[in-house]
């Protein structure tokens, strides 16, 4: 146990750190939290893995770890039995049964605080999840989750202990600029009165991208200038650019790849889509939202997700007629100040992190 008189060691298993969601969360926390106070260490799943994060980690005094032997599926187990110094296990999960494995490892190895983060509302493991979940829920750990909704599909709608931690973001750096927003559409080749579509996101089966390419065609019939910009990586990349050769779209969707601009980004665009079949709770609504931008989500997505008057909420009954006609009726409107808006709700990244340094504490207390 710490005695509190040295950094406290929280150790993050993680497997990577690119820019995701929950990952992006970590960094934002790293960078916010007291650095003097807490030493960030973030488990991968091998020596050979880069991630996005990596330089920004050592820039901030964080340490990157690795399993012993590159024991990747029982990296956790083997780091654990050669580190015994551990404050506390964060444990990211997106299912009940891939957090409780970890619980059990960390508590084999005799780590007695564990945070367990849900960052989503469903997965592919929905047996395993429901199996496991009942268990999860009367362990002895603390229970994190980005919305009321992931919290109930980790830890089940009769857990009283759940804590919601917002996906925070630095609201400030949202506002838009009309310099940044004419320097980022001339760099994509886009007009200023042409109509500018983003979708931030992994290419992921979750993040359904044909139906998205779906309601872009929908909409391209209707005013064939518009544009797409998708600003991500991910397996199914590849498919996704087939797809978008087959309805002949080359010239209008713009594939930008991973990128750090994000606030830039959003600033440039008009309107942001999330047609998700499932989040958490997507941080790059929330982003979308502080820029000011009209969001179009599946009504999918948790209503947490909206904090301002400019969300709608629409189905995924194969419509994608609706999502363009939408779209398009919504397309003139005055892009306000939201930064005010997103602080008021607890979206002030600043803010979180003073509750986690505090929270920790009274984990190491207790």
């Amino acid at each position: 146990m710490n005695n509190l008189n040295k950094p406290i060691k929280v150790l993050h298993v993680v497997g990577a750190m690119n820019r995701a969601g929950q990952e992006t969360f970590l960094m934002n926390l790293f960078k916010n939290i007291d650095r003097r106070k807490f030493h960030f260490l973030f488990l991968y799943n091998d020596s050979k893995i880069k991630s996005d994060y990596d330089e920004d980690i050592k820039t901030l005094g964080g340490s990157i770890v690795y399993p012993p032997n590159n024991a990747k599926h029982l990296k956790l187990f083997a780091y654990l039995k050669k580190n015994i110094d551990v404050d506390i296990l964060y444990i990211p999960t997106n299912n009940a049964f891939s957090a409780l494995y970890s619980v059990i490892l960390g508590k084999i190895n005799q780590v007695e605080n564990i945070v367990v983060h849900s960052h989503s509302a469903n997965s592919k493991q929905r047996i395993l999840n429901y199996i496991c979940r009942p268990i999860l829920r009367h362990l002895n750990v603390r229970k994190y989750a980005c919305s009321k909704l992931a919290g109930e599909w980790v830890f089940g709608k009769n857990a009283k202990d759940v804590q919601v931690i917002k996906n925070g973001i630095y609201q400030e750096n949202f506002v838009v600029s009309k310099e940044t927003r004419l320097a980022v559409r001339d760099s994509f080749n886009i007009a200023p009165n042409q109509l500018a579509l983003v979708h931030i996101g992994r290419f992921i089966e979750v993040k359904n991208h044909k139906f998205l390419l779906d309601i872009f065609k929908n909409l391209k019939m209707i005013l064939p200038e518009a544009i797409l910009v998708l600003v991500g990586d991910g397996e199914l990349q590849e498919e996704i650019f087939k797809e978008v050769e087959k309805l002949d779209l080359e010239n209008s969707v713009i594939f930008a790849g991973t990128r750090s601009d994000i606030s830039e980004i959003l600033m440039g665009m008009d309107m942001f889509l999330l047609p998700s079949l499932y989040e958490g709770l997507p941080v790059t609504a929330i982003e979308a939202q502080a820029s000011g931008l009209k969001c179009f989500l599946s009504d999918r997505i948790t209503r947490e997700a909206k904090i301002s008057e400019n969300v709608f909420f629409l189905p995924l009954n194969n419509n994608s007629e609706l999502w363009a006609k939408r779209i398009l009726n919504e397309s003139k409107y005055e892009r306000k100040n939201t930064s005010e808006q997103i602080k008021i709700n607890g979206y002030d990244i600043r803010e979180i992190a003073n509750y986690i340094e505090n929270d920790y504490y009274n984990l190491l207390l207790k």
